[in-house]
């Protein structure tokens, strides 16, 4: 059992701007209390099975790191300038592409394009110096990695109205240059401006839209496809909408996360203001809806997702109809199964009764195990649309190991960086230089 120090996850936050990285070691006094378990292992009348031993190995190490979850500041000498609701996207497994975003000072949108990496000698911020055309500087916008490219869509631009635009750019070409996807005339069709809807990366190079709010503040029921990896003339990359029955009814602030199976879809406000119950399965193969044979126990909306891997989802947080009406900040684990043609949820572990509020967070889970929920408001501060400030750093961040066989998966409470998160952005990262590490970027001003 190695004794160096490995990290649960690294997570930097920026106010104009300071970086943070959660972390979580363990070292020598894991390895003792695992070796302690060896012994005993080889001393009784049966030895344990390599496979069952390695497996204590790792239930010890996860348990000793969730015991010593962390904040701390990485600092870099070049920075970006503060910002708020930029995209924050890992690339390349190892780094984390931040684009645009409106600048705290001057009110401006921005179009900069920024890579931050862990090296051996600490964190390091690269501009990027991309040729040809740029997107115009946005906020709001969605951002995904689709291979070796960087897609973003949508967003707020500078002249107060939300775009429909797509662009892509590949961060390993010399030098690195911005494609506007779908611009030829044989390519007209792409989804109107939205918020409040799913923006997904999927297999095999897709990128999948879903639902949201139009400009009236009309609820959609669309569906829309982009092979945003293709190798092909990025004119002719266009989006293609997905109309089948049945499916989802039109809503906003539903949650969605990619499966092996497909798009996971649950919950979200429906058009009337009633909230959704409702969960469905986008099958990319068969290019059709299933409805679960099951809903959930009571509607959700403005709540948060995960795929927590073996078809298993997360959910915590949101709230019912009403502000006030709060859906447990516990975890909920759900494993989806699909068989001969239909889609089941069964509840692996119900959460717990809980009146603390935390809608609009983030939930992401982690490669050792654990899931992180960041952010969130109460729903109290809202702007003239009725919207919550998301990423306020609500109530520090919430940690927790995911169990095997359903058992309970209890909430831990890290602390995380002082002061408010507006306009926080938030992405896990899998690092290269620190062996099994990830975490989140985390921006604030």
């Amino acid at each position: 059992m190695p004794t160096a120090r490995r990290t649960l996850g690294a997570l930097a936050a920026v106010t104009a701007p300071f970086a943070w990285t959660a972390l979580a070691p363990f070292g020598a006094s894991s390895a003792r209390r695992v070796r302690c378990r060896e012994a005993r292992a080889r001393g009784a009348r049966r030895a344990l099975p390599e496979d069952l031993a390695a497996l204590f190995r790792s239930r010890a190490a996860a348990v000793e790191a969730l015991e010593a979850a962390e904040w701390r500041e990485a600092s870099g000498v070049r920075k970006p300038s503060a910002r708020l609701w930029p995209s924050v996207t890992p690339v390349g497994g190892s780094k984390l592409a931040v684009f645009g975003g409106l600048n705290a000072t001057n009110r401006r949108m921005l179009d900069e394009l920024w890579l931050l990496e862990e090296k051996r000698d600490g964190w390091a911020w690269t501009p990027v110096q991309p040729v040809g055309r740029v997107p115009p500087g946005r906020a709001h916008h969605d951002a995904a990695q689709v291979g070796r490219w960087l897609v973003i869509h949508g967003g707020l631009l500078e002249n107060g109205c939300r775009s429909d635009d797509t662009w892509r750019v590949d961060l390993a070409a010399e030098p690195p240059q911005w494609q506007a996807l779908g611009t030829s005339a044989l390519t007209p069709d792409r989804p109107i401006p939205r918020y409040h809807h799913s923006f997904l990366s999927g297999s095999a190079g897709v990128v999948a839209l879903f639902g949201g709010h139009d400009f009236a503040r009309r609820a959609l029921d669309d569906l829309w496809l982009l092979e945003a990896g293709a190798e092909a003339n990025p004119d002719l990359i266009g989006w293609q909408e997905v109309e089948v029955y049945p499916r989802p009814a039109p809503r906003a602030y539903h949650a969605a996360a990619w499966v092996d199976e497909g798009m996971f879809l649950c919950g979200g406000e429906l058009q009337d203001g009633s909230c959704c119950c409702e969960m469905w399965l986008f099958d990319l193969e068969r290019l059709g809806w299933r409805r679960s044979t099951r809903d959930l126990a009571e509607g959700r909306q403005r709540h948060a997702l995960c795929a927590a891997g073996g078809g298993v989802v997360a959910l915590a947080g949101g709230r019912g109809n009403k502000a006030g009406d709060a859906r447990p900040v516990d975890v909920a684990l759900l494993q989806l199964k699909v068989e001969e043609g239909k889609v089941s949820c069964v509840e692996l572990q119900a959460p717990d009764a809980s009146t603390e509020v935390r809608q609009e967070a983030e939930l992401l889970r982690l490669d050792s195990g654990h899931v992180v929920l960041f952010g969130g408001n109460e729903g109290q501060l809202v702007d003239q649309f009725g919207d919550g400030y998301h990423q306020l750093g609500l109530g520090g961040t919430l940690l927790a190991e995911l169990p095997p066989g359903g058992a309970s998966c209890a909430w831990r409470r890290p602390g995380g960086p002082l002061g408010l998160a507006l306009g926080a952005a938030v992405a896990r990262l899998s690092c290269g230089v620190l062996p099994g590490a990830s975490g989140w970027l985390w921006w604030r001003w």
